[in-house]
């Protein structure tokens, strides 16, 4: 099994999804610990759908609404509903046979303060509180290639800490694609690792290979 699979100096709190030692777990009837559990629900939606797709789709409702919407950088754009949330993860379950989430102890950020205003596309506003945490999103594709992506995710959650209205994931694409980059010069920028630390914004950098950050071209070697 792939070393992005191995736990590392970490542990598990759902199938496939792993924190690194010396994450403070709060307890579930605190409005942090409610919190965690959301956050490891969502990674479990995804990673959990490829073994059990049933109980991933299940926990998946259990943390959201039939208006929840997901906003990422991807072609996808907005996703509006828990309906598109489920078609989304049926995609990916499809077409990634192994995958796993890492949680940093460092990446947590809490806002215990309550806030109003408008949350997601359809210009309704809440009451909610909200908050973040790094994550890095290992898959193996179809074809047998290892990559991470590295994420910040940011939750608006409603006043019980139960559900959320909407999840946005930050991230930088340079990543996956420094990651992969082995056509041209057989070794990637960025190095390919597990239970690392630091998440965001960047994995460790190849020694040797510091210049391939930016610019990032073809013509540089730099990027297949």
């Amino acid at each position: 099994m792939s070393g992005l699979y191995i736990p590392g100096k970490g542990f598990e709190v759902l199938p496939n999804v792993f924190v690194e030692d010396g994450t403070i777990l709060y307890p579930e009837c605190s409005m942090k610990g409610q919190m965690q559990k959301i956050a490891f629900g969502w990674a479990y939606s995804y990673v959990g759908a490829i073994k059990d797709y049933e109980k991933a789709i299940e926990t998946l409702k259990s943390i959201s609404f039939e208006d929840s919407q997901l906003f990422y950088p991807s072609p996808f754009g907005y996703v509006t509903s828990q309906q598109t949330i489920i078609d989304d993860i049926t995609v990916f379950a499809k077409g990634v046979p192994k995958a796993s989430v890492w949680f940093p102890k460092n990446g947590w950020c809490f806002d215990k303060k309550l806030k109003h205003g408008v949350v997601g596309s359809g210009g309704k506003e809440k009451n909610y509180y909200s908050f973040t945490v790094e994550v890095q999103f290992r898959q193996t594709t179809n074809t047998g290639v290892d990559f991470c992506t590295n994420d910040n995710w940011s939750f608006f959650v409603d006043t019980k800490v139960q559900k959320f209205y909407q999840v946005k994931e930050w991230l930088d694409g340079r990543v996956r694609r420094l990651q992969q980059e082995v056509v041209l010069t057989g070794t990637p920028t960025l190095v390919l690792d597990f239970d690392n630390i630091n998440v965001i914004p960047w994995p460790p950098i190849t020694p040797g290979k510091e210049e391939c950050i930016n610019p990032v071209t073809v013509k540089s070697g730099c990027v297949s």
